[in-house]
């Protein structure tokens, strides 16, 4: 073998200077970089937030025909449980906080490994992850384009906060994230801006939930969301905190109509004009199951 081809045979391979890195180089790279930021860092938020920006990187990217929370995601995972150093033991405890589920699972399991084989945690990775979301406020104009959402967070007696912008123009996808280690001091900003046609107030755990949820949900779903510059580094972090308050609120269920109110319905388009010329097979109550009542249109049929 030639030494151009030999050389050439190695660039198919993924070292072509000319071309992008491959997947396994990629992660090579960020589990390094990760080990050597960590080892710096003695503060927990600090961590979440410089591997919320990590996740970020390959957030809402295409991939013909894979998944990039698989190739890059979950390989950072993998890459990471074989790395015997305090730092990737300490990556691993925030990918478990902040990563997808199957990344969160998976981190934890390997972070449990590892430290069960004598590596041992940084000082800040038993933070990681814990605290209570504590208050929550919206603001917002009166006309309802936009609504910021502030989370304040308390974890061992120290407070810290995220912002999440809700764009109800744009279906109402999270547009922008962001942490701040002062949440009064937001608070009081967005305070000082009130007036007739802006309002701060308090929300409840449920009613932030019922709108961040479904707000971030919005922003996965659609191929490349108009989003802020910012926030695919600050989204993993944000949706974190989202996640303390509970479960994502189930859909309400539409009202039980019971058979008396069914039959007074029934009763009312059998005698309007669409019901008046129906087949006399067809002009008793129908039957409606329990499940297909709650999906009752206003017309009175069953769905």
């Amino acid at each position: 073998m030639s030494p151009q081809s030999r050389g050439r045979k190695q660039q198919r391979g993924g070292t072509d200077r000319g071309g992008p890195p491959g997947p396994d180089l990629v992660i090579a790279r960020a589990v390094r970089d990760a080990c050597r930021e960590l080892d710096r860092i003695d503060d927990p938020l600090i961590a979440e937030m410089y591997v919320s920006e990590t996740l970020g990187v390959w957030w809402g990217l295409h991939v013909v025909d894979a998944d990039p929370e698989v190739i890059f995601g979950e390989a950072l995972v993998a890459k990471a449980a074989t790395t015997r150093k305090p730092a990737a033991l300490g990556l691993l405890r925030c990918v478990a906080v902040l990563g997808t589920e199957r990344q969160r699972r998976a981190a934890a399991e390997a972070a449990d490994a590892l430290a069960a084989g004598g590596v041992a945690e940084p000082a800040w990775a038993g933070a990681v992850g814990t605290g209570r979301v504590r208050a929550a406020w919206a603001y917002g104009d009166v006309y309802g384009d936009q609504t910021s959402v502030l989370l304040a967070v308390e974890r061992s007696g120290v407070e810290h906060g995220v912002v999440v912008l809700v764009d109800h123009t744009l279906g109402g996808i999270a547009k922008d994230a962001f942490a701040t280690p002062d949440p009064s001091g937001v608070l009081g900003d967005l305070r000082g801006f009130a007036g007739p046609l802006v309002q701060v107030r308090e929300l409840s755990v449920g009613e932030a939930a019922a709108m961040l949820y479904p707000a971030f949900a919005a922003s996965d779903a659609g191929p490349e969301p108009p989003v802020s510059e910012d926030f695919a580094a600050n989204r993993a972090l944000a949706l974190s905190r989202v996640r303390m308050l509970g479960p994502s609120p189930a859909a309400a269920p539409g009202p039980v109509v019971g058979r008396a109110e069914r039959q007074m319905i029934v009763n009312g388009f059998l005698a309007a004009p669409a019901g008046r010329d129906l087949p006399a097979q067809r002009a008793g109550a129908p039957s409606c199951s329990s499940s297909s009542a709650r999906r009752r249109t206003a017309a009175g049929r069953c769905g």
